[in-house]
């Protein structure tokens, strides 16, 4: 992962081969070999599905013969649609919308080698782990579950992170995408196929790519804290920008923070504090996809990978064009981040009972002299306060115990104080 670095242009931070993909829909077609009269037990058959299928779609019946098709919630994709009879009295067909999510769907797994996950039983790579949901959305500030990180606890091996730019890593996304697209295109053509009817498959095939989301991660020390003069740098730029602290809109108890300049109506770019060292990157398309494409020129690969590589180039430039765009006008406030270092040093180093006195004197003074132990401020918070670079050890008249503070944190007080 890359740092992030406001002296960094924006090529080198978002460049095209480095990119990945959140969510995305897709438009599916899906031909069912069955007539009218077999609805009933189809529907039965596809509601009563066992072993890898168990619990995958839940068909209704409506109006006109009309089917309603829809997955359960445990899977890494959602499909939503409708199948109508056909003129010719012996097939149903439809074009559905499927929503996916490979970097969820990767960081579910406990490998990310992607001729091992290709070769896993479909419901073990694509059923969502409910603990693994839990994990990570304890570790988001928007609480979801869609960042490439192992928890300590899940007992997982894989490692997202690691490699260099020569490390071949848009052919190890590209084959990633692969997998997935796959393993979810087998998986609905096996639930939906009326076996017991007949012994002719569905027909299930991948169609236009509707909505996407390509992004970038890269690290700091404190994404929080960068973004608050990012944001302030970016509606400086653009007024109209739209900027966002909490409660999340999706969930009043989420600590997201962004900011968010739509190229367009359907093109929108947002940066975000994903985690407290990482921020994220996010173009987001809303429709009108085969339009960008159009544009860049070229030959796109007609399939969903060779669409979704394709915008990468898209969102790589737009990307770079908010960053670079807002880098002139970026004024970074180091005392902000002061206050959060000094507070966490206080409260790493120091007994709940000892903050308030050590915090006091320390803002009215400027100074701390070591006590004995049982004090408020024995010598070993003094020395970890001093190791943390929080306090610098004074050295007049030999006053061995005698410490002041260092003086990025002096200024800020006397900022304070006036």
């Amino acid at each position: 992962m890359r740092p992030l670095d406001i002296e960094t242009p924006g090529s080198a931070l978002f460049p095209a081969n480095e990119a990945k993909h959140d969510r995305i829909v897709l438009g599916i077609r899906v031909v069912v070999p069955i007539s009218r009269s077999q609805v009933p037990a189809y529907v039965e058959i596809v509601r009563n599905q066992h072993g890898s299928l168990l619990d995958v779609f839940r068909p209704e019946r409506l109006t006109n013969g009309v089917l309603k098709i829809a997955t359960t919630k445990r899977w890494h994709f959602a499909l939503k649609g409708y199948l109508r009879p056909d003129d010719n009295g012996i097939t149903y067909s439809g074009t559905l919308d499927l929503v996916m999510n490979p970097t969820r769907f990767l960081t579910h797994q406990t490998t990310v080698v992607p001729t091992e996950i290709a070769v896993l039983p479909l419901d073990e790579a694509l059923l969502k782990s409910v603990m693994r949901t839990r994990q990570l959305k304890a570790l988001t500030f928007n609480q979801d579950d869609n960042i490439l990180i192992t928890p300590a606890a899940c007992g997982s091996s894989a490692t997202f992170l690691g490699g260099t730019t020569f490390g071949h890593r848009h052919q190890w996304w590209d084959q990633i995408l692969a997998v997935y697209l796959e393993q979810v295109r087998q998986m609905i053509a096996d639930a939906l196929s009326p076996y017991g009817l007949t012994d002719i498959p569905a027909s299930v095939d991948y169609g236009a790519l509707k909505q996407a989301e390509v992004y970038w991660e890269a690290s700091t020390d404190n994404a929080p804290m960068f973004m608050r003069p990012f944001v302030d740098a970016v509606k400086r730029r653009d007024p109209e920008a739209q900027a966002f602290w909490s409660p999340s809109s999706t969930g009043g108890d989420a600590n997201e923070q962004w900011v968010n300049v739509r190229a367009q109506r359907t093109i929108g770019v947002t940066l975000y504090a994903k985690t407290l060292t990482r921020v994220r990157c996010e173009v987001r398309y809303d429709a009108n996809i085969s339009d960008v494409l159009t544009v860049q020129g070229g030959t796109v690969p007609p399939t969903p990978l060779g669409k979704l590589r394709a915008l990468c180039a898209d969102a790589s430039d737009r990307a770079t064009h908010f960053w670079d765009g807002t880098r002139s006008s970026f004024r970074p406030n180091d005392e902000h981040l002061d206050i959060v270092r000094f507070l966490s040093a206080i409260n790493r180093v120091s007994p709940e009972e000892n903050r308030a006195a050590l915090v006091s004197l320390l803002a009215a003074r400027g100074c701390l002299v070591a006590t004995p132990e049982g004090g408020f401020a024995p010598a070993k918070i003094v020395l970890a306060l001093h190791r943390a670079g929080v306090l610098d050890h004074s050295e007049l008249r030999g006053r061995s115990r005698s410490y002041h503070l260092a003086a990025r944190y002096q200024r800020l007080f006397d900022r304070l104080f006036g």
